[in-house]
């Protein structure tokens, strides 16, 4: 601390007197993660895992910036016809309110809180750990070229990642480096809704951008070993009065098997992407508890409400849409089943229990 009554996070005081410079202290924050971190307890022990694992080649696909109702027959027929023959989840959120929040759901398993501190200790994601341990080829495209830090500096940090500065690009590197691999595999793609076109022409080309993609799986005969992923880290990228919005962090989830087919109604999160494919595929045999804020989602739950977070709010969302949130000091809100902030009314203490212990779950006492 400072020798004055305020600590050093007393940010308001410190640029007022000269003592830190905002714009610097801005990048450091999105290079390094906030000064005002915890220390994560990630995973809370080693993971246990079966002696035999029958692998399986895995291809992620993220859509950024997809809505789920964009994918009509008429709009995107391409990805609707696709997600005709996939386990289709109809409730699906992201993870918190950013792309960097989604990002951690989908790689870590956890809420967005998280990301500061990840970002801050560089933390590995146990799924990627798992891809490496069992041997798998690593094949990772950006449409930006993985411009993110979270990307460079953790989640693939030692990996060769490819130039591409949009989706053609990173789609056409996908294809050439797709014909030449063993297996088994792992593929992600990071793609974004198109830019400089109207909105239904951006969704006709990310459509058949797509449909490139589903192509060259099929042309290579991949498909009846391969396990196809489709979602979006985020699915409105302007921040709104409440950025954590149901049209901005309700995203799509598909998943294709083997052309096996199943609509799932309730609630469901990017938590539960990796405890499902570690359980599922890469012979995770811990509890999930042990390294995810997620459930296993072809196991049977009761689930009443899913966590959805960043550094300041945890949020609740129940069943029907509605959402309570919390902040660090106490304050909270509700947001009824259409969007709209109501007037204080008592909260609900059990449900904020619940929500805060999830929510610190893999923080270091």
């Amino acid at each position: 601390n400072y020798p004055l009554s305020y600590p050093m996070t007393a940010r308001t005081f410190l640029e007022k007197h000269g003592l830190v410079d905002r714009s610097q202290l801005e990048q450091q924050i999105e290079e390094s993660g906030r000064l005002d971190n915890f220390y994560l307890q990630y995973p809370k022990v080693s993971i246990e895992f079966k002696n035999t694992v029958n692998k399986v080649n895995i291809v992620l696909v993220n859509l950024s910036g997809l809505q789920p109702e964009a994918i009509t027959a008429e709009t995107m027929p391409q990805l609707y016809q696709f997600s005709q023959d996939t386990y289709r989840f109809t409730q699906h959120y992201s993870s918190g309110h950013s792309i960097n929040s989604g990002i951690v759901g989908l790689f870590y398993g956890l809420s967005g809180r998280y990301f500061d501190a990840i970002l801050s200790e560089k933390k590995p994601s146990v799924f990627v750990e798992r891809l490496k341990a069992l041997d798998y080829r690593f094949g990772l495209f950006s449409h930006n070229g993985f411009n993110e830090p979270l990307y460079r500096r953790v989640l693939f940090a030692g990996f060769k990642l490819p130039k591409s500065r949009n989706n053609d690009e990173a789609i056409a590197q996908w294809n050439q480096w797709l014909t030449k691999q063993q297996q088994p595999f792992f593929s992600y793609l990071d793609l974004s809704t198109p830019t400089g076109l109207d909105p239904t022409s951006a969704l006709t080309q990310f459509d058949q951008q797509f449909s490139e993609i589903w192509a060259q799986l099929v042309l290579q005969g991949q498909l009846h070993k391969t396990l196809v992923i489709v979602t979006a880290d985020l699915a409105y990228a302007t921040m709104m009065e409440n950025s954590f919005d149901r049209k901005r962090i309700q995203v799509p989830l598909m998943v294709y098997w083997q052309g096996d087919r199943q609509v799932y109604n309730n609630i469901s999160s990017h938590l539960d992407l990796v405890p499902t494919v570690m359980s599922r595929f890469l012979g995770a045999s811990s509890p999930v508890s042990d390294y995810s804020q997620g459930i296993d989602l072809t196991s049977q739950n009761d689930r009443k409400w899913l966590l959805s977070s960043n550094y300041k709010w945890n949020v609740a969302i129940l069943s029907e849409g509605e959402q309570y949130h919390i902040d660090r000091k106490g304050e909270y809100h509700y947001y009824n089943v259409f969007g709209q902030k109501q007037a204080e009314t008592r909260p609900p203490l059990a449900l904020f229990l619940q929500l805060i212990q999830q929510s610190n779950q893999f923080i270091e006492n």
